[in-house]
């Protein structure tokens, strides 16, 4: 498979995965961030969150 046809199948799967409203790698990443800051000051663990700064 050339470059220039690969780099079509992938905007055409990008494309058809935002009309569908699929999240991306990104969406995933950023709500299992959020979940694990969320589950850390629940359980009062802000000292532990510091370290990642």
């Amino acid at each position: 498979m050339s470059m220039k046809m690969a780099r079509q199948r992938q905007k055409a799967l990008r494309d058809a995965n935002r009309q569908a409203r699929r999240p991306d790698r990104d969406d995933v990443a950023r709500v299992a961030l959020f979940w694990l800051i969320r589950r850390a000051v629940d359980k009062g663990q802000e000292a532990e969150l510091e370290t990642f700064q």
